[in-house]
Protein backbone atom coordinates (compact mmCIF):
# COMPACT_ATOMS: atom_id res chain seq x y z
CA UNK A 1 0.00 0.00 0.00
CA UNK A 2 1.38 3.42 -0.98
CA UNK A 3 0.60 6.79 0.56
CA UNK A 4 1.31 10.11 -1.18
CA UNK A 5 3.44 12.09 1.26
CA UNK A 6 2.51 15.48 -0.18
CA UNK A 7 -1.21 14.95 -0.63
CA UNK A 8 -3.47 12.18 0.63
CA UNK A 9 -6.18 11.93 -2.00
CA UNK A 10 -9.00 10.74 0.20
CA UNK A 11 -11.77 12.16 2.34
CA UNK A 12 -13.38 10.82 5.51
CA UNK A 13 -17.10 11.46 5.91
CA UNK A 14 -19.01 10.94 9.15
CA UNK A 15 -22.80 10.86 8.68
CA UNK A 16 -24.78 12.22 11.61
CA UNK A 17 -28.31 10.81 11.79
CA UNK A 18 -29.01 11.79 15.37
CA UNK A 19 -27.20 12.65 18.55
CA UNK A 20 -27.08 8.95 19.36
CA UNK A 21 -25.89 7.74 15.99
CA UNK A 22 -22.16 7.45 16.58
CA UNK A 23 -20.66 4.40 18.35
CA UNK A 24 -20.75 4.74 22.11
CA UNK A 25 -16.97 4.44 22.39
CA UNK A 26 -16.47 7.48 20.16
CA UNK A 27 -19.20 9.80 21.44
CA UNK A 28 -19.85 11.60 24.69
CA UNK A 29 -22.19 14.37 25.74
CA UNK A 30 -20.12 17.31 26.99
CA UNK A 31 -23.12 19.50 27.95
CA UNK A 32 -26.85 19.60 27.38
CA UNK A 33 -27.60 19.53 23.67
CA UNK A 34 -23.92 19.31 22.77
CA UNK A 35 -22.18 16.22 21.42
CA UNK A 36 -18.47 15.53 21.01
CA UNK A 37 -16.92 12.93 18.73
CA UNK A 38 -13.39 11.58 18.81
CA UNK A 39 -12.20 10.26 15.44
CA UNK A 40 -10.28 6.95 15.79
CA UNK A 41 -6.73 7.25 14.48
CA UNK A 42 -6.84 3.88 12.68
CA UNK A 43 -8.98 5.48 9.95
CA UNK A 44 -6.54 8.28 9.17
CA UNK A 45 -3.70 7.86 6.64
CA UNK A 46 -0.38 9.47 7.58
CA UNK A 47 0.35 12.96 6.25
CA UNK A 48 3.21 15.44 6.66
CA UNK A 49 2.99 18.05 9.39
CA UNK A 50 1.93 21.46 7.99
CA UNK A 51 4.65 24.10 8.20
CA UNK A 52 4.20 27.54 9.76
CA UNK A 53 3.28 29.88 6.90
CA UNK A 54 4.94 33.24 6.27
CA UNK A 55 1.71 34.76 4.96
CA UNK A 56 -1.98 33.94 4.61
CA UNK A 57 -4.48 35.26 2.08
CA UNK A 58 -8.25 35.05 2.53
CA UNK A 59 -10.01 35.12 -0.86
CA UNK A 60 -12.66 37.77 -1.33
CA UNK A 61 -15.27 35.12 -2.17
CA UNK A 62 -15.07 33.63 1.32
CA UNK A 63 -12.93 30.67 0.27
CA UNK A 64 -10.49 28.79 2.49
CA UNK A 65 -7.25 30.41 3.69
CA UNK A 66 -4.31 30.20 1.28
CA UNK A 67 -1.10 29.95 3.33
CA UNK A 68 2.25 30.65 1.66
CA UNK A 69 5.91 30.43 2.59
CA UNK A 70 6.57 33.80 0.93
CA UNK A 71 5.57 37.25 2.21
CA UNK A 72 2.42 38.82 0.77
CA UNK A 73 3.21 41.51 -1.80
CA UNK A 74 0.56 43.91 -0.50
CA UNK A 75 -0.27 42.83 3.07
CA UNK A 76 -3.11 44.41 5.02
CA UNK A 77 -1.09 44.04 8.20
CA UNK A 78 1.54 41.91 9.94
CA UNK A 79 0.56 39.63 12.81
CA UNK A 80 3.12 38.55 15.40
CA UNK A 81 2.50 35.34 17.35
CA UNK A 82 4.39 35.05 20.65
CA UNK A 83 2.80 32.00 22.30
CA UNK A 84 0.89 28.82 21.63
CA UNK A 85 -2.85 29.39 21.83
CA UNK A 86 -2.73 33.00 20.62
CA UNK A 87 -5.64 33.81 18.31
CA UNK A 88 -5.84 36.57 15.70
CA UNK A 89 -8.70 37.44 13.34
CA UNK A 90 -8.25 38.06 9.62
CA UNK A 91 -11.10 39.43 7.51
CA UNK A 92 -12.24 38.03 4.17
CA UNK A 93 -10.27 39.59 1.30
CA UNK A 94 -7.22 40.42 3.44
CA UNK A 95 -3.64 39.21 3.06
CA UNK A 96 -1.43 39.22 6.14
CA UNK A 97 2.22 38.49 6.85
CA UNK A 98 2.96 36.33 9.88
CA UNK A 99 5.86 36.59 12.33
CA UNK A 100 6.71 34.17 15.14
CA UNK A 101 8.60 35.26 18.26
CA UNK A 102 9.54 32.49 20.68
CA UNK A 103 7.51 29.88 18.74
CA UNK A 104 9.05 26.49 17.95
CA UNK A 105 8.36 26.01 14.24
CA UNK A 106 9.05 22.26 14.44
CA UNK A 107 6.22 21.56 16.90
CA UNK A 108 3.52 24.06 15.93
CA UNK A 109 1.16 24.93 13.08
CA UNK A 110 -1.57 27.48 12.35
CA UNK A 111 -5.10 26.27 13.06
CA UNK A 112 -7.95 28.03 11.21
CA UNK A 113 -11.58 28.55 12.24
CA UNK A 114 -14.07 30.09 9.83
CA UNK A 115 -16.36 32.89 10.98
CA UNK A 116 -19.04 35.03 9.35
CA UNK A 117 -16.62 37.46 7.68
CA UNK A 118 -13.19 35.87 7.99
CA UNK A 119 -11.07 33.34 9.85
CA UNK A 120 -9.52 33.01 13.29
CA UNK A 121 -5.85 32.02 13.16
CA UNK A 122 -4.37 30.20 16.15
CA UNK A 123 -0.89 28.82 16.79
CA UNK A 124 -1.36 25.26 18.06
CA UNK A 125 0.84 22.28 18.88
CA UNK A 126 1.01 19.74 16.07
CA UNK A 127 1.14 16.65 18.29
CA UNK A 128 -1.37 17.80 20.94
CA UNK A 129 -5.16 17.14 20.96
CA UNK A 130 -7.37 19.95 19.75
CA UNK A 131 -11.11 20.68 19.91
CA UNK A 132 -13.35 22.12 17.20
CA UNK A 133 -16.89 23.25 18.02
CA UNK A 134 -19.25 23.82 15.11
CA UNK A 135 -21.85 26.56 15.54
CA UNK A 136 -23.34 27.00 12.04
CA UNK A 137 -23.87 25.08 8.80
CA UNK A 138 -20.87 24.95 6.42
CA UNK A 139 -18.46 26.14 9.11
CA UNK A 140 -14.98 24.69 8.68
CA UNK A 141 -11.78 24.30 10.62
CA UNK A 142 -8.29 23.46 9.38
CA UNK A 143 -6.24 21.31 11.74
CA UNK A 144 -3.07 19.21 11.66
CA UNK A 145 -4.37 15.74 12.43
CA UNK A 146 -7.91 14.25 12.51
CA UNK A 147 -6.75 11.60 14.97
CA UNK A 148 -6.02 14.29 17.56
CA UNK A 149 -9.19 16.29 16.95
CA UNK A 150 -12.38 16.17 19.05
CA UNK A 151 -15.52 17.52 17.42
CA UNK A 152 -18.42 19.31 19.08
CA UNK A 153 -21.75 20.45 17.63
CA UNK A 154 -25.13 21.60 18.90
CA UNK A 155 -28.52 19.92 18.50
CA UNK A 156 -29.37 22.26 15.64
CA UNK A 157 -26.68 20.58 13.51
CA UNK A 158 -27.33 16.97 14.46
CA UNK A 159 -28.60 15.94 11.00
CA UNK A 160 -25.58 17.24 9.10
CA UNK A 161 -22.54 15.38 7.78
CA UNK A 162 -19.09 16.04 9.15
CA UNK A 163 -16.59 15.83 6.30
CA UNK A 164 -12.80 15.48 6.53
CA UNK A 165 -10.75 16.47 3.47
CA UNK A 166 -6.92 16.55 3.20
CA UNK A 167 -5.24 19.73 1.96
CA UNK A 168 -2.14 20.05 -0.19
CA UNK A 169 -0.04 21.56 2.62
CA UNK A 170 -0.46 18.47 4.83
CA UNK A 171 -3.25 19.90 6.99
CA UNK A 172 -6.87 18.71 7.07
CA UNK A 173 -10.13 20.55 6.52
CA UNK A 174 -13.09 19.46 8.67
CA UNK A 175 -16.46 20.85 7.64
CA UNK A 176 -20.02 20.43 8.87
CA UNK A 177 -22.38 20.16 5.93
CA UNK A 178 -22.07 18.37 2.60
CA UNK A 179 -21.62 20.13 -0.73
CA UNK A 180 -25.23 19.13 -1.49
CA UNK A 181 -26.16 21.52 1.33
CA UNK A 182 -24.41 24.37 -0.45
CA UNK A 183 -21.10 24.10 1.43
CA UNK A 184 -17.89 24.83 -0.50
CA UNK A 185 -14.53 23.09 -0.26
CA UNK A 186 -11.46 24.09 -2.25
CA UNK A 187 -9.69 21.06 -0.79
CA UNK A 188 -12.35 18.81 -2.36
CA UNK A 189 -11.93 20.63 -5.67
CA UNK A 190 -8.19 19.83 -5.55
CA UNK A 191 -8.91 16.15 -4.86
CA UNK A 192 -11.32 15.92 -7.76
CA UNK A 193 -8.56 17.15 -10.09
CA UNK A 194 -6.38 14.23 -8.96
CA UNK A 195 -9.04 11.63 -9.64
CA UNK A 196 -7.90 10.80 -13.15
CA UNK A 197 -9.07 7.79 -15.16
CA UNK A 198 -5.85 5.96 -14.27
CA UNK A 199 -6.42 6.69 -10.58
CA UNK A 200 -10.01 5.46 -10.76
CA UNK A 201 -8.84 2.17 -12.27
CA UNK A 202 -6.57 1.57 -9.26
CA UNK A 203 -9.18 2.34 -6.59
CA UNK A 204 -9.95 -0.89 -4.67
CA UNK A 205 -13.53 -2.06 -5.20
CA UNK A 206 -15.67 -4.26 -2.98
CA UNK A 207 -15.78 -7.86 -4.14
CA UNK A 208 -18.39 -10.53 -3.51
CA UNK A 209 -17.35 -13.18 -0.98
CA UNK A 210 -16.23 -16.48 -2.48
CA UNK A 211 -18.71 -19.31 -2.20
CA UNK A 212 -17.67 -22.20 -0.05
CA UNK A 213 -17.14 -25.44 -1.91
Amino acid sequence: MMFLRTFAATALVIGLVSCGSAPESNESTAKTGFVSINVPDKNIPPSPDPALPTSVTLPGDGGAPAPAMEKAKAPTTTLTFTKVGQREFVKTGEAVNLLYDGIDAKSTYVKYESAENGYWLEVALTKEPTIVEFSYLCQRFIVANPALTSIGFGNGLRYEQIVWTPRQDGSWEVRIGATERGCKSEALDDINKLRTKDYQKEVPKATAPKKKK
